[in-house]
């Protein structure tokens, strides 16, 4: 950028365009937030952009020029000529990659509602174009929810085994595949990984494990219902206590007006 070239005047007229361009177009925010990320330089570009997701949350992260599909990895200027003559310009959401989806949907300073941040996690999963690989999706195990207990109700640990000639032998006649090296992933294998459905399917993790972090009881129970309960980012547990606890402050409330 400016700085290959010891320009700082230019750096001041990119710096300024910009954040023009992100008042103008407050989902480009994102997609600026997304490049400059991966500059040395960018910095200052990325505070900037971060103010901007802030300051309308809503906007930028869901307005994604009229629902049209944007590039993965979009460059300045690709940004660029999508702001010009152009009403909703590209970016949101599906702009960012998977490193950036916690930082920039649970910002603490952000004053995004709940549903707001669930409809960019699903937004993020239908739409995003970056690809996604395992070391993305290194998440930590969680406890098996209300929807797993009660699918499956097999033990985990396998029984043990009796030491006798039988366990000796079966143990002798594999000792050579316990000894093989694990061969490389093959081409097909690779392929698999970057399949449509493998990479929705790693974006759909990902953002079941960062919706364990929504307060789901902020969110109206007409758009629980509905919205987000066909999404499948969240369980049928985790629905039940929301509901549970919008009914407890209900209760609470409607008790209150009643004692005044």
């Amino acid at each position: 950028m400016q700085h290959y070239f010891d320009v700082p005047k230019l750096e001041s007229d990119i710096k300024e365009q910009l954040n023009a361009m992100m008042l103008e177009h407050p989902s480009l925010a994102c997609a600026i937030l997304d490049e400059s990320s991966k500059m040395l330089a960018g910095e200052e570009l990325t505070t900037i952009a971060m103010e901007r997701i802030r300051a309308r949350p809503k906007a930028s992260l869901l307005h994604w020029n009229g629902g049209a599909a944007v590039s993965a990895s979009p460059t300045f200027a690709s940004i660029t000529a999508q702001s010009r003559g152009t009403k909703g310009a590209g970016g949101g959401v599906i702009s960012l990659n998977a490193s950036l989806l916690e930082q920039v949907i649970f910002d603490e300073n952000s004053t995004a509602s709940e549903l707001t941040k669930f409809l960019s996690l699903q937004k993020w999963v239908e739409g995003c174009k970056h690809e996604v690989t395992l070391e993305d999706v290194d998440l930590p195990r969680k406890r098996p929810d209300t929807d797993e207990i009660e699918s499956s109700r097999t033990p985990t640990n396998p029984p043990r085994k009796k030491i006798g000639s039988d366990e000796t032998s079966s143990s002798t006649g594999s000792l050579s595949t316990l000894t093989r090296p694990p061969s490389p992933p093959s081409k097909s294998q690779n392929e698999a990984e970057n399949s449509v459905e493998t990479q929705h399917e790693l974006r759909l993790s990902i953002a079941k494990h960062l919706a364990e972090k929504l307060d789901l009881s902020l969110i109206p129970a007409s758009d629980l219902s509905t919205t987000v309960t066909e999404s499948q980012l969240i369980s049928t547990h985790d629905l039940y206590q929301a509901y549970r606890l919008q009914a407890l402050n209900a209760e609470r409330t409607k008790s209150e007006v009643f004692v005044e």
